[in-house]
């Protein structure tokens, strides 16, 4: 059986101490094009991964 580890005490000090997003960061989080042009291009890169995996030829 595992016993779970005592939690880190300190982790309210590294989540107060960690930077707030830019107003330009939260305005390309909340971008529904950019997200749609961003899942395409993972979609893409996924894609070719798979097909080099398959022996696809074409890169």
């Amino acid at each position: 059986m595992t016993t779970t580890p005592p939690p880190n005490l300190d982790a309210d000090a590294l989540i107060q101490s960690a930077p707030l997003p830019t107003r330009r960061t939260l305005r390309r989080r909340a971008s529904l094009p950019l997200q749609v042009l961003r899942f395409g291009v993972l979609n893409v890169r996924m894609l070719r991964m798979v097909g080099k995996g398959h022996g696809d030829t074409r890169e």
